[in-house]
């Protein structure tokens, strides 16, 4: 699925904004939560919930953090490409 270029680019703003602004934000692998002020662009926080379609703040904002940290992750895993030497056979793979 390709995203359109303003969502995209909505996304990718809202990615750095809160990458540079957010001290302390939800610890979403342990399930905890914990409240905190942040300072955030309304215009920002506007168009996120215009182009999502989530009306609600904290879910615009967590759903921000996921993307974020599962852009990051799967940075990491292409970091692998090439790098591991897996000693397969594809001919055989396929004959099967």
């Amino acid at each position: 699925m390709k995203l359109n270029s303003r969502f995209s680019d909505s996304l990718y703003n809202l990615e750095i904004y809160l990458s540079m602004h957010i001290k302390v934000c939800y610890n979403m692998y342990g399930g905890n939560k914990m409240r905190t002020t942040l300072i955030l662009s309304d215009d920002l926080i506007k168009k996120a919930m215009e182009v999502t379609g989530i009306s609600v703040k904290t879910e615009v904002i967590h759903r921000g953090l996921e993307l974020l940290i599962q852009k990051n992750e799967l940075l990491e895993i292409l970091n692998f490409a090439g790098k591991l030497d897996l000693d397969i056979d594809i001919k055989k793979l396929r004959e099967r």
